[in-house]
């Protein structure tokens, strides 16, 4: 990926822009600048809440496991990533920053619903992908960072960004 920029009409600030940068994508939004780092990483258990323990994931920080079966677009982490970023303070009520970056991701809008289909899809999966905002939060060994950030938008992936915004809107 070399890098996507939208620029306002008459106007040459940079709305904007994805950049790869080593270890994680840089995304700007007007003033707002976000690092997201994604490592696509072998399952080492099969019980999630052993992978969790593994993997060091806290509850305060902005850090996440998702199985590739849940994963339909790259654009779904740049969405969350940014939302996440947009609305903290609106979802602050959420405690564990890690569900909030998963359900900002996946559409879904509620905890109990996320974590049903997320227990079931992670045994259904041998990789996933682990997220962060910033890079804190987690054991990365064992994993590489993904770089497949190319993908054309398709329907499929349309429906999985407007569901996000949609259970976002329902969110805040």
């Amino acid at each position: 990926m070399r890098g996507l920029f939208l620029q306002a009409l008459g106007n040459s600030n940079t709305v904007f822009s994805v950049e790869p940068a080593g270890e994680y994508l840089l995304i700007r939004f007007n003033n707002l600048v976000v690092k997201l780092y994604a490592y696509k990483c072998v399952k080492q258990h099969e019980d999630f809440e052993e992978e969790l323990e593994l993997r060091e994931l806290q509850p305060e920080k902005p850090a996440a496991i998702l199985p590739l079966t849940m994963f339909k677009t790259p654009l779904q982490l740049v969405q969350a990533a940014v939302h996440y970023e947009l609305y903290r303070s609106e979802l602050s009520r959420f405690r564990n920053k890690g569900l909030l970056l998963l359900l900002l991701a996946t559409g879904h809008s509620q905890i109990s619903d996320l974590l049903s289909d997320l227990r079931a899809r992670y045994s259904e999966s041998s990789h996933y992908l682990m997220f962060s905002i910033d890079g804190e939060g987690f054991d990365k060994t064992g994993c590489e960072v993904f770089k497949d950030y190319v993908q054309s938008v398709d329907e499929d992936s349309r429906a999985v960004l407007v569901k996000n915004i949609s259970s976002l809107l329902s969110l805040i």
